[in-house]
């Protein structure tokens, strides 16, 4: 087992505003103090996190209200290369299958369990709550109920008895940009 390194801090000040970014090892710390200049004061400071995972530490310091803001930069498993844990979006803690696909996602307290097929592809996500939520070939079903249907051009949504068509629109590499929607007088951006 590899013995893990002491975590490192930057503080970025900008604007009067402090942003706590939490990283491991020397290397990503060093990244962030290349920034520092003139407008935006970057300090590194050894933390350590008293054998924390990087993610519970950057909670306690979001919670505490030192900075403004506190980032972190994803726990990794470093035998497989994988995302652990990702603080930003209150992911705690993220395990994998055979196949390196997410298995079990543990995010605001909630733990989620992925069901997919032979071929890798996601068939289903189930909550311990017996929430589930099942996709197939485009159709996205919600504990048994039709919820949506995806489309090359975005997705109809169905809820309360009415249709919602969302559109996408794509840069020239196929990332989405934006999602839209029909609205009175023309679209409306909705993501």
């Amino acid at each position: 087992m590899k013995s893990r390194q002491r975590s490192r801090v930057a503080v970025v000040v900008r604007s009067k505003r402090t942003f706590l970014i939490l990283c491991e090892g020397q290397t990503e710390a060093d990244y962030f103090l290349a920034f520092s200049n003139e407008r935006i004061a970057v300090t590194a400071h050894d933390l350590g996190c008293a054998g924390k995972s990087l993610v519970d530490c950057a909670l306690q310091y979001r919670d505490d209200g030192s900075f403004d803001e506190v980032w972190c930069v994803y726990d990794l498993d470093y035998s497989r290369g994988n995302v652990k844990a990702q603080a930003n979006k209150q992911v705690s803690l993220i395990s994998y299958n055979i196949f390196n696909l997410p298995r079990q996602i543990t995010k605001s307290g909630q733990v989620f369990e992925v069901i997919y097929d032979g071929a890798g592809r996601k068939l289903a996500q189930i909550d311990l709550q017996g929430n589930r939520k099942d996709y197939l070939a485009g159709l996205e079903l919600n504990n048994g109920s039709f919820e949506s249907l995806y489309h090359p051009q975005g997705r109809a949504a169905y809820s309360n008895g009415s249709w919602s068509y969302q559109y996408v629109l794509q840069d020239h590499l196929g990332n989405t940009r934006a999602v839209f929607k029909n609205a009175v007088g023309g679209g409306v951006i909705i993501q």
